[in-house]
């Protein structure tokens, strides 16, 4: 009889530690909720900054300029990816840049093909598409800490 009053006594605990448990994790999952939507907060206000400052140093002919916090400048990242290997790979061998096919081409590599032939004017983005590409271009103001 004693064995199977410890038992209970132990789940008992047991629930309870459970019980505890199961307050806490579901209070953690709201706090984690209530971080993820102050951080998409945070970060609209982020990009909306940055927007701001793109359109102020541009108009003043700025590409970068200097605070006590540091170096603000422009950034572009340009990202490609490719929609269609077949018309991708035939467009990049035509631009003399067949070498970075291999069975893949890593992402930074294409990336950074696609911008250099866009600098070079022999990719326009509105015609990606027809060459087998997908690009998003993104322009964010990046600070350099002093």
């Amino acid at each position: 009889m004693e064995s199977v009053a410890q038992e209970l006594k132990e789940v008992s605990e047991d629930q309870r530690s459970l019980s505890d448990l199961a307050v806490q994790l579901a209070a953690l999952r709201e706090t984690k909720t209530k971080l993820e939507d102050d951080l998409k907060s945070v970060n609209k206000k982020i990009t909306q900054a940055s927007d701001d400052m793109k359109i102020l140093m541009r108009a003043q002919d700025l590409e970068n300029f200097r605070n006590p916090l540091g170096m603000y400048y422009i950034h572009t990242a340009t990202r490609a990816s490719i929609v269609d290997a077949e018309l991708a790979f035939v467009f990049f061998r035509d631009q003399g840049l067949g070498d970075i096919i291999k069975e893949t081409i890593h992402n930074q590599t294409l990336s950074s093909a696609v911008k250099e032939l866009c600098e070079a004017g022999k990719l326009d983005l509105s015609t990606v598409n027809n060459h087998g590409l997908s690009v998003f271009v993104d322009e964010s103001v990046r600070i350099r800490k002093a």
